[in-house]
């Protein structure tokens, strides 16, 4: 059994990095891209790379563009110069850069006598880039190809959106400090509703912990009932008097210690994390320090 187990864990530890996710960098992602088209379209077929949407507008045509070479370079098509799009464009009254209808992606690439579209789009994640080709037959709406590859955020594809290693330190920078100032704004609003919370449970009520509050204060006024209602039997040499004020006073106690403790424990309400989520951290040109506030509307 023991055997098995040190087995069925060594098979594992082989196992998790075969599924870990692969990224590329940006020219190999490309060069991959245009290979697998190579593979799964006709040799001969005349194509045309339509648009790779992007934030940026500059990278969009960047990739584009490279993506067309690296197909022209294969060989295998009959590659239409992205030069034409313009006149094309301007006859249909749409933007290439824009959202384009798959009506009227077809009709462009008729008028440009391009049998499949190749389109896609490159998204910034958090930590990593992503990029998407697909491949539409222009007169059957047909889908021939589509992958989604991940990209690696480094020099190259950081230089691709016009981004320096520069600005991506101080977005770093940035990230961090307000990373900062808002664990510091939390950790002053816990400490405020930790303050007052002995007060039949106003901090939690501050917090929108109804439940905390209300357990607070419901065990000081049973407990200060308590407390009092033994006092006076104690007063009156009855029995039992120094038992029940001993009970009344370890419920108050106990209702201040948990009154302390909740506002630290308990999850901030959905309305005041929306609150203070809605603070901005960043960097001005002449690199100090900005703190704002997003209001939707």
């Amino acid at each position: 059994m023991k055997r098995f187990l040190i087995a069925a864990l060594a098979a594992c530890a082989l196992t998790v990095p075969a599924f870990a996710e692969k990224q590329y960098k940006i020219d190999d992602a490309l060069n991959l891209v245009a290979k697998e088209l190579g593979s799964k379209l006709p040799a001969g077929s005349k194509i045309v790379v339509l648009e790779i949407k992007c934030t940026n507008e500059t990278a969009g045509e960047y990739l584009a563009e490279d993506l067309t070479l690296n197909l022209l370079n294969g060989g295998k098509f009959v590659v239409v110069d992205r030069a034409s799009l313009g006149q094309i464009r301007e006859e249909l009254s749409f933007q290439v850069s824009g959202d384009v209808s798959d009506e009227s992606a077809q009709r462009l690439g008729a008028m440009l006598g391009a049998e499949t579209l190749i389109t896609g789009s490159f998204d910034q994640l958090q930590d990593k880039y992503r990029l998407s080709v697909k491949a539409v037959k222009v007169e059957t709406a047909e889908l021939q190809y589509l992958n989604t590859l991940t990209v690696q955020d480094n020099d190259d594809t950081r230089a691709v959106f016009g981004k320096t290693p520069a600005d991506a330190s101080r977005a770093k920078k940035a990230s961090t400090v307000g990373s900062a100032i808002l664990g510091f704004f939390d950790f002053t609003g816990r400490f405020i509703c930790m303050t007052v919370n002995p007060i039949f449970g106003i901090g939690s009520y501050m917090q929108g912990d109804t439940q905390g509050g209300g357990t607070v204060a419901f065990w000081e006024v049973v407990g200060s009932g308590t407390l009092w209602y033994g006092t006076i039997r104690q007063n009156n040499n009855e029995s039992n008097g120094e038992l029940i004020t001993g009970l009344g006073g370890f419920m108050v106690g106990g209702a201040i210690v948990y009154s302390w403790i909740r506002p630290w424990t308990y999850n901030r309400a959905p309305k005041l994390a929306e609150a203070l989520d809605g603070v901005n951290i960043g960097y001005t040109a002449d690199n100090r320090v900005s703190v704002g506030y997003r209001l939707e509307y």
